[in-house]
């Protein structure tokens, strides 16, 4: 007899088919019932590896033992006239039938039954906040505690089962871009994970607050209000990579999913992308070719690429906070022109590098077209780099919604406006993913918008409710609808996240005026240092009715003034008019002179602080664009002589 015959005869196959359906089965039971009683997640590894070694001793027992009337017998002591063998196995074709059924309805149940955050669920009960219907904006009269628990549903409330924060990978090896390697790959995880709309993601800013910091799971969750954290670390030798990730839930700090990768550096990707889906999936998201093709697309694909840009990423983030900004973009410029060499259809750091021209033309040359910049470049180079980098950035954008924000980004640092309410307008009215919006903001506020961009920062506090930028815009907004205690209420839970930041004392100081709470200005501004002047020192100032004060401070802010812009401004609140229309004349025969003075106008809060005939070229595209002028002015300022 042949040795499959034999293996048949015994019933060997059958009880190999049979222990595997029945082991699988058991795996998908075990992993759905042990999260329910908090099992620790090395549980269900065990089962499984325990699974694992009991096939072969199982195929051997079978091998070596018959099923007889008279109980269990060697297959060697069992004669063949009285073998059951076949009796035995037509029984074990009919469990084998049952287990099967009863795996194909686990597997049916498990993929497409209802659960949450899955396709199944119903939406009104499961939808993540990215996904909801839009809810109407409370009205400028509005109840300070309900914009209070606004802004703590915003920022500090777990939200639905599909939210998830990826913290920054640790980097467990020395190498000198091993620090820059371990924050790209979590980077490019967040990337894959917000191409999908079914996930609420935090956005890098807000995640990455915490590197370095032992703070407890729990805790990061809280602040960050997700539901889920995936940490992980990274370490390299070589050519070599070993990535461990594991998805926490964080209300009882149980593993969802844990994962160690052993991979090459051309291999990393894949790590990556793997990491990626097994945290969607573990969340209830149903992955199809189209969601798959997302996530994939949001990646960089090239590991020379991928490191250079996470340094480029780690100077640009310095650039806009405590070092300065135009040398620090330079270095940081390196870096993204090394990531582009490689990736020439990187549609992001074609943007971010587009930065340090836009910083030139506004900070250095705006009011010298004769000028050249401490980098070497002249206005006619620095305008040229500029609108390269945004059409390459439109070129290239593969998301509808960020290509969006890039044309709108195009527009407003051209000099034709045409259409650009419109197109504002039309970017306001989506939903796009998190990261910052660069010029959007500040031009929603000057030209009439900001009742929509408030329900855009809303929302994008609730996946980046870190970035200061979106509570101060969030604030003003408030502030500029009339809105004042709203604001300060904002305010407040910011500053209990963030501590106090210069922006949001500006904002602060911008709704306590509106207000007229003077006494409550001079308590703050008693513990705040007058050296160096900022603008809310000025506004404070300016609020007095003290012209010659007033003007002390304002010139004390002007000598060092970061732009022109904010210089416009203090020179209107103090009531220079005559200064002001002087600055903002030489501005707006600058190459962007109209983005200029629209920010000019947003740092002021003021209505207009020049006249519009000082400023032609800048009249012409306020009317291109179909604008309202002037912006609003939440204050009645007692020095202005307009």
């Amino acid at each position: 007899m042949s040795l499959l015959a034999e293996l048949q005869r015994r019933n060997v196959i059958r009880m190999a088919g049979l222990y595997l359906v029945g082991a699988w089965l058991v795996v998908q039971v075990a992993e759905t019932l042990l999260p329910i009683f908090g099992t620790p997640a090395w549980v269900l590894k065990s089962v499984v590896v325990l699974l694992a070694i009991g096939f072969l001793p199982a195929l051997v027992f079978s091998w070596l033992y018959e099923l007889t009337p008279e109980g269990l017998k060697r297959d060697a002591e069992v004669a063949h006239g009285h073998s059951i063998a076949a009796q035995t196995g037509r029984r074990m074709d009919r469990v084998l039938i049952g287990v099967l059924a009863l795996a194909v309805g686990w597997f049916a149940f498990d993929k497409y039954g209802p659960r949450a955050g899955g396709e199944g669920a119903d939406p009104a009960a499961t939808a993540p906040a990215q996904s909801a219907p839009e809810q109407p904006v409370a009205s400028a009269n509005s109840e300070t505690d309900a914009l209070a628990d606004t802004a703590a549903q915003a920022s500090a409330a777990p939200t639905a089962t599909g939210s998830v924060a990826v913290l920054p990978f640790v980097a467990l090896s020395s190498g000198p871009d091993d620090g820059y390697f371990a924050d790209g790959l979590s980077e490019e995880i967040i990337n894959a994970l917000t191409s999908l709309p079914d996930l609420l993601v935090t956005a890098r800013t807000s995640a990455f607050h915490f590197k370095g910091k032992d703070t407890p799971i729990p805790e990061i969750a809280r602040v960050l209000g997700v539901e889920h954290v995936l940490e992980g670390s990274v370490r390299r030798a070589g050519d070599q990579v070993r990535i461990t990730a594991q998805l926490i839930r964080a209300a009882d700090g149980f593993h969802l999913w844990s994962q160690t990768y052993d991979r090459s550096l051309s291999d990393v990707f894949a790590a990556q992308t793997d990491i990626a889906e097994n945290v969607a999936s573990t969340l209830g998201v149903l992955l199809d070719e189209r969601k798959r093709k997302l996530m994939a697309d949001a990646g960089v694909g090239d590991i020379e690429a991928f490191l250079a840009y996470s340094r480029a990423r780690e100077l640009y983030e310095r650039a806009h906070g405590d070092e300065p900004t135009i040398p620090t973009l330079v270095r940081a410029n390196r870096e993204y022109e090394a990531a582009l060499a490689i990736k020439p259809d990187f549609a992001q750091a074609y943007l971010e590098h587009s930065d340090l021209y836009a910083h030139v033309l506004m900070d250095e040359l705006a009011s010298d077209a004769a000028a050249t910049s401490v980098t070497g470049l002249s206005v006619d180079e620095a305008r040229r780099r500029l609108a390269d980098d945004l059409a390459a950035s439109v070129r290239h954008e593969k998301g509808p919604g960020m290509r969006m924000v890039a044309q709108t980004v195009q527009t407003i640092l051209s000099d034709n406006w045409s259409g650009l309410a419109g197109q504002l307008d039309q970017l306001l009215a989506q939903q796009l993913a998190c990261r910052q919006w660069l010029w959007i903001g500040s031009t929603s506020m000057v030209f009439g918008r900001e009742g929509v961009y408030l329900e855009r920062a809303l929302e994008r506090m609730r996946c980046n409710p870190l970035d200061v930028l979106f509570w101060v815009a969030a604030a003003r907004s408030e502030t500029l609808r009339g809105n004042s205690e709203g604001a300060l209420a904002l305010i407040e839970r910011a500053q209990d996240l963030l501590g106090v930041r210069p922006q949001l004392t500006d904002a602060q100081v911008t709704a306590l005026i509106a207000l007229r709470r003077f006494d409550a200005l001079r308590v703050q501004f008693a513990t705040v240092p007058a050296e160096p002047a900022t603008l809310a020192h000025v506004k404070v100032a300016a609020a007095s009715a003290d012209r010659d004060a007033a003007r002390k401070v304002a010139n004390a802010f002007v000598a060092t003034a970061p732009s022109i812009d904010r210089e416009i401004a203090a020179l209107a609140l103090v009531g220079d008019r005559e200064a002001a229309n002087t600055l903002a004349a030489r501005i707006d025969a600058s190459p962007l002179g109209a983005a200029t003075l629209g920010r000019a106008a947003d740092a002021c809060t003021c209505g207009a602080p020049f006249d519009i005939t000082a400023t032609p070229r800048f009249a012409q595209r306020v009317a291109e664009a179909g604008f309202p002028w002037p912006p609003k002015s939440p204050v009645d300022w007692p020095l202005k002589d307009w």
